[in-house]
């Protein structure tokens, strides 16, 4: 038959990336309809003898000024995926990252806080491209380092997610965090 991780792949890692991006989203969007504009309430002409189109409101969504006609409401747009399917589309990117060497892992990275010092440990690593760096929590003067670098995502190993993850080209990890993260997804 064949390996059922391959064939679960676009459809596991495509939900996931669906859900992440979907849960990020606030739902905010509102809009008033003709009953809740301020205003109306006197009908602006009589109903015959004008000439004019009839009218019982100002507030109509015809008008200026008036609602608006299935405008947007809040919403949650929230997209549950169970745990183990989250997992398991994080280690098939993973993996396929790792298949293609585009995972490095190296030693703790020590830096002042600088910039600068940052973009020399880039260097010597030998990666160009977006770069996902996957540090220990701890390591709080490498983030800040890292943090002012285009095309650099800089994340602790616990907050790593499906979107990092296919968002980037290269993958450097301390030794530590990585296997922090594959603690996590086991």
């Amino acid at each position: 038959m064949g390996d059922p991780q391959k064939k679960a792949k676009p459809s596991v890692v495509q939900r996931a990336l669906v859900a992440h991006l979907a849960n990020l989203r606030q739902g905010s969007a509102n809009t008033k309809n003709r009953g809740e504009v301020s205003g109306g309430g006197k009908k602006p002409w009589q109903q015959k003898g004008t000439g004019r189109a009839r009218a019982g409101d100002n507030r109509s969504p015809l008008w200026t000024g008036g609602g608006v006609i299935f405008g947007p409401k809040p919403r949650k747009y929230t997209n549950y995926m169970p745990r183990k399917e989250r997992l398991l589309a994080m280690r098939m990117v993973l993996g396929e990252k790792q298949a293609e060497n585009k995972v490095k892992i190296m030693g703790p990275i020590k830096t002042s806080g600088k910039t600068k010092e940052m973009v020399k440990v880039l260097a010597e690593a030998g990666i160009s491209g977006k770069i996902l760096v996957i540090m220990d929590p701890a390591n709080q003067l490498a983030l800040r380092a890292a943090r002012n670098i285009k095309q650099l995502v800089a994340k602790d190993s616990s907050s790593v997610n499906i979107f990092d993850l296919l968002n980037c080209d290269h993958i450097l990890a301390e030794e530590n965090a990585w296997q922090q993260l594959e603690g996590a997804l086991k």
